[in-house]
């Protein structure tokens, strides 16, 4: 009996790790991008650089709107057997509590009846056709109790578990995963439901957060390098982990303008997010913000390192670059042109030298640019670049009008 019961605890310890044993990279393109398709015809993942490859639920049936990324597509590439074949899981997000599109008054939307019938489906489509579904994840059914359904608490608890059970009848294997936004719901109301599902039977696999970092002066979102919110951040993983769930973060940008604009917005949050991310399990890279002209197409997603995939390979797997010519650390500072020149990755993607050298080039080494700059920065980006303006709690937009212009400091944007 001795030795069952050591067995018996040796195997309870591995269950309670094994939430954070093990980080995962996911890759869930634009529902419009350009090179969709072209995931599915090359083995571009031959270093291994992403685990899961994540389809929105828009782009698993024939919709026009989202032609020619449709499921007669991929089926017509072979394409879901292809991605299980590059040693890619699946991935599905899809809604669970959310309102069709406008003029659709089916309640069954805002209660969840008609996605219970919706989802199994998206499992089908890829299961019947050479792949296997791994996870899927809820698209905010807790955040559409304050957003456009304004549905009650316990129909929205409802309407999750009858989704979830009806996912787990059509296919028992598939993992389900909560998404939610921070800071649109409290972190407390997100530890709630995850309790109240659990005491209904069903322990969440995953949640994923939907961080915004926009508006923070406004309370819409929040600077993800704050001391205070990183702490809470941490408490929340620290509450997941201890309930065997495994927590995600979705790293994407509201910056569309280029793909370069995205991928250095994306890389600034990555490098803000600083101690948080050795608690993070899930890295997901998902992109579903409309362009200038209303497209869902930035960035593409591979063929550059201002793709998708190139993103990833920087940030989660290529070495950090040189500083200098000789390797070492650079103890001279420069102009922000000589910076540029000196850093030709800098320069590629456009990034801002004095952002840039805070976030990562200081501890890479690199040579400490100095003023003047001509090239803009948000307010939350110029906290940022200038840690001593950010340790004074002085506004961003006075502290440069009143000192940094003639410090040479970037202006605000």
């Amino acid at each position: 009996m001795r030795a069952i019961s050591f067995l018996v605890i040796a195997i309870s310890l591995a269950c309670q790790t094994i939430a954070h044993a093990k980080p995962e990279t996911w890759l869930s393109p634009n529902l419009q991008s350009e090179d969709y398709r072209a995931l599915m015809d090359n083995h571009w993942n031959k270093g291994g650089e992403v685990q899961v490859f994540k389809f929105h639920s828009g782009n698993l049936a024939d919709s026009p709107a989202m032609a020619p990324n449709i499921l007669s597509e991929f089926k017509a590439r072979n394409g879901f057997a292809r991605l299980k074949s590059f040693g890619l899981k699946i991935a599905i997000e899809t809604g669970v509590i959310k309102p069709a599109a406008a003029g659709d008054s089916n309640p069954g939307w805002c209660n969840g009846a008609v996605w219970k019938q919706e989802g199994p489906k998206y499992v089908r489509a890829i299961e019947d056709n050479g792949g296997t579904v791994s996870y899927l994840t809820m698209d905010e059914p807790l955040f559409q109790t304050v957003d456009q359904c304004k549905t009650s608490y316990e129909t929205v608890l409802d309407g999750t578990l009858a989704f979830a059970s009806a996912i787990k009848a059509e296919a028992s294997h598939v993992k389900i995963i909560d998404i939610e936004p921070y800071p649109g719901l409290s972190l407390e109301k997100m530890k709630k439901f995850v309790l109240d599902l659990k005491a209904r039977g069903r322990r969440l696999d995953g949640f994923h957060l939907d961080i915004n970092r926009e508006g923070v002066d406004r309370g819409l979102g929040i600077n993800v390098a704050d001391p205070a919110q990183q702490a809470k951040l941490q408490d929340f993983a620290k509450f997941l982990h201890d309930q065997n769930i495994r927590f995600g973060i979705i790293f994407w940008s509201q910056h569309t303008a280029s793909d370069e604009a995205y991928v250095t917005d994306v890389k600034n949050f990555y490098a803000q997010a600083g101690a948080l991310r050795d608690v993070v399990d899930d890295f997901i890279f998902q992109s579903w913000h409309p362009s200038a002209d209303g497209r869902l197409n930035i960035p593409k997603n591979l063929g550059s390192p201002n793709s998708h995939f190139g993103l990833i390979q920087t940030l989660r797997n290529a070495p950090i670059p040189a500083p200098d010519s000789t390797g070492g650390a650079c103890s001279k500072k420069v102009s922000q042109a000589e910076y540029l020149e000196t850093y030709p990755d800098v320069k590629a993607v456009n990034a801002n030298p004095f952002l840039h050298w805070q976030l990562f080039g200081k501890a890479e080494g690199r040579c400490q640019p100095t003023g003047p700059c001509t090239m803009p920065l948000s307010k939350i980006d110029y906290l940022s670049a200038y840690p001593d303006v950010k340790a004074n709690g002085a506004d961003p937009g006075e502290h440069y009008r009143n000192y940094g212009q003639a410090e040479g400091r970037c202006p605000i944007e």
